[in-house]
C-alpha cells in the first residue's frame, strides 16, 4: 500500500455475516493547509476561498485577470452575499454537513430501503453550504 495512505491495522469477515468484510487503518490525524477555526462564517468561508487563489497561483504562476477576479470575489462578492448573514441581529446557527454529496455518495439499504450516505468530510458549516455546486 503507498504510503499516503494510513497503514492497515486488520481485516476481516464478521462472524454473523459472511458477506460482510471489514478494513481497518489507523486514526491518521490531518493537518496543514486548511484554514483555522474562526466563529464568523465570513472569515471561514473568505479563508478557505484565499486558499484557493494561493494554490492557483502557486500551481499555475500569476495571472492578471486572475488577480482581478480574486480582489473582487474577495471585496465584494463574499462581503456581500455573506456580511447581512450575520449583521443586523441576524446569526447563522452552524450546523454539520457531509461537505462532499453528489450521487457516487449515496445510496439505498438493502435491508430497509432508506437513503444512505458515506464518504463524508464533514465540518459545520451554513445549512446550504450543502446545496453548492
Amino acid at each position: 500500500m503507498p504510503d499516503i495512505f494510513p497503514q492497515p491495522t486488520g481485516n476481516g469477515t464478521h462472524k454473523k455475516d459472511s458477506d460482510t468484510h471489514f478494513f481497518l487503518r489507523r486514526f491518521h490525524a490531518m493537518k496543514g493547509r486548511l484554514p483555522q477555526n474562526t466563529t464568523e462564517w465570513e472569515e471561514c468561508f473568505s479563508n478557505g476561498f484565499e486558499q484557493f487563489f494561493e494554490a492557483e497561483e502557486e500551481a499555475q504562476g500569476f495571472d492578471e485577470e486572475m488577480a482581478a477576479l480574486r480582489k473582487g470575489i474577495m471585496e465584494k462578492v463574499i462581503l456581500r452575499l455573506l456580511r447581512p448573514l450575520e449583521t443586523d441581529g441576524n446569526e447563522i446557527q452552524p450546523c454539520l454537513v457531509h461537505r462532499d454529496l453528489w450521487d457516487g455518495n449515496t445510496s439505498v439499504d438493502s435491508k430497509t430501503n432508506k437513503p444512505l450516505i458515506f464518504d463524508a468530510c464533514s465540518s459545520y458549516a451554513h445549512h446550504e453550504h450543502e446545496l453548492a455546486p
